[in-house]
């Protein structure tokens, strides 16, 4: 791959696994198709394919290469004695190893033990107390070394045996995990194939259409231990048992309402939805839905679906019980938000636009304008108000005033009140932002688009906002703050003409007097500029 590599990489099974440039930020972005890439940003098969990369062209990868094809020229003139005795030396001294091998000759041999395999299970997984992370990973560490061999012998069996082992193996690992804290998730190489086997497996199993069902609906409402795969999840099943199993599903919703309409649990529900979906069956989504409904987000979620398919009237009802239930400020917008595609569909333009300048009214930022901007365009122009630009720059200098900048000093508070300046620039009203950023705080990305707008025809402004966003940016204080520093004054500089270049060379030059202690800068401009 371009700018990356890919491998496959064998830990407890094999994955794919790859990694790649990031220029925009610098660093390195991995992807593996194990458990622990889903959370954690470099998992250890990045990591060791990392290691692996960076060692492939050196001299001592590649006196390794040499040195393993001499040894395997040197045994390839031994005696078969002479080799079965170094074989045998090797298994004597590796448990693991020899354990291997015994698998693969009962498996040649159709004598692989179920009660065996059991008993190493427990020996993989021992009851231990552990709460040091360093302790845990060693633990897992081991535990995988040794269920590669279990593994080797689960796939010799039958399905319904790898079945059984499988569900055994993860009913021991959730045991042990009750004394074992692994906030780190170094159990998850493990958990990942004994969840994958389960879900390949359950299509093999020679259990009739009302077995395969019956067991789907069970471990749907009660998991039975927390590592237990999600259920219907990734199972793969033929579709008479997927209709069997609806069928079961819907027979004890229709039990549970009958008793308490409270209680109906909501697993169970979750797969006749997610098949109504499927379907395009919206009527029964939405009656699967009323049955749990009764909040918020419950109510919304039935007027947007009913607004979807074509039941503006129905929409309108349920937007009316989310409405009485909205508490907080977002859940109230979320109601006006959906009032407005109703106005819209029914044609009553007036009414859309002032809810939607409600909304703006009421938090008057850039990005409630681009909202504003874009019901502006959806809409007819006569039920607009036609100086409505002007209102909105009026609203945000308000909404910047009444606020203390003076006080802000986070990047995050200037992102807040910074909208004006962001309302300019979409505009290209340039002047108006030259104007404003004079005397008042500003964004540094903004500061720097208004600098790029304006390198041609004022090139001492631009020079002046590129020093103000650069020292921020410089006084992070951090390796990769430096080179995104260095990489935008790289930018600019191919930017200004050549007239201009001494502009930019005293800027370089006061970055140097001001920032000298940080010797990883000064090299970069030394470097690059110098």
């Amino acid at each position: 791959m371009e700018h990356g590599v890919q491998a496959k990489v064998t830990g407890t099974s094999t994955y794919s696994t790859s990694l790649h440039a990031n220029d925009k930020v610098a660093e390195i972005v991995g992807n593996c198709t194990c458990p622990a890439a889903e959370y954690q940003r470099l998992c250890k098969h990045c990591v060791a394919l990392g290691i692996y990369v960076n060692r492939l062209n050196s001299d001592e990868e590649q006196s390794a290469v040499n040195e393993m094809e001499k040894l395997k020229a040197w045994l390839g003139e031994k005696p078969h004695d002479e080799l079965l005795e170094i074989l045998w030396k090797q298994l004597s001294e590796n448990a693991n190893e020899r354990q291997k091998w015994l698998f693969r000759m009962n498996a040649s041999q159709d004598n692989v033990s179920s009660d065996k395999l059991k008993h190493l299970i427990r020996l993989a997984l021992p009851e231990e107390s552990l709460w040091d992370y360093r302790d845990v990973s060693d633990y897992f560490s081991d535990a995988e070394e040794k269920f590669a061999v279990i593994f080797e012998g689960i796939d010799c069996l039958e399905p319904e045996k790898q079945w059984e082992l499988s569900l055994y193996a993860l009913e021991i690992l959730a045991a042990v995990l009750e004394e074992i804290d692994d906030s780190y998730g170094h159990r998850f190489d493990i958990e990942g194939r004994l969840t994958q086997n389960l879900y390949d497996l359950f299509d093999e199993l020679d259990w009739s259409v009302d077995q395969k069902a019956g067991w789907l609906l069970e471990h749907t409402m009660n998991y039975g231990h927390d590592l237990f795969p999600s259920v219907p999840g990734q199972f793969t099943f033929s579709e008479e048992v997927e209709q069997q199993y609806l069928a079961l599903c819907s027979k004890e919703v229709k039990r549970q309402v009958c008793e308490n309409e409270d209680l109906v649990d909501t697993s169970i529900l979750w797969p006749l939805i997610e098949h109504a979906k499927q379907t395009k069956d919206w009527r029964e989504e939405c009656k699967l839905k009323l049955i749990k409904a009764n909040q918020f987000r419950d109510w919304l979620e039935l007027s947007e679906i009913c607004l979807e398919n074509g039941d503006e009237l129905e929409a309108d009802h349920w937007l009316v019980k989310a409405k009485q239930v909205a508490k907080f400020d977002r859940e109230q917008r979320d109601c006006i938000k959906q009032e407005i595609e109703i106005s819209i569909v029914l044609d009553e333009h007036t009414k859309a636009w002032k809810l939607g300048w409600s909304l703006f009214d009421t938090e008057s930022t850039f990005n409630q304008y681009k909202e504003l901007q874009k019901l502006y365009d959806r809409i007819e122009k006569q039920h607009c108000d036609s100086d409505y630009l002007i209102k909105v720059e009026q609203r945000l200098i308000k909404h910047y005033e009444k606020h203390d900048l003076k006080m802000v000093s986070s990047s995050y508070g200037l992102n807040s009140y910074d909208s004006i300046l962001e309302f300019y620039l979409d505009l290209e009203q340039v002047d108006k932002a030259r104007s404003w950023v004079k005397e008042r705080q500003a964004n540094k990305e903004n500061l720097l688009k208004l600098a790029d707008l304006v390198v041609t025809s004022h090139p001492i402004e631009a020079i002046e906002l590129y020093h103000r966003s650069l020292r921020s940016i410089i006084s992070e204080t951090n390796n990769g703050a430096y080179a995104h520093a260095t990489d935008l004054l790289i930018k600019l500089k191919e930017k200004m003409a050549a007239k201009d270049h001494v502009l930019f060379q005293k800027l370089i030059s006061g970055f140097q007097a001001e920032f000298k202690l940080k010797r990883n800068m000064m090299k970069l401009l030394k470097e690059n500029f110098c």
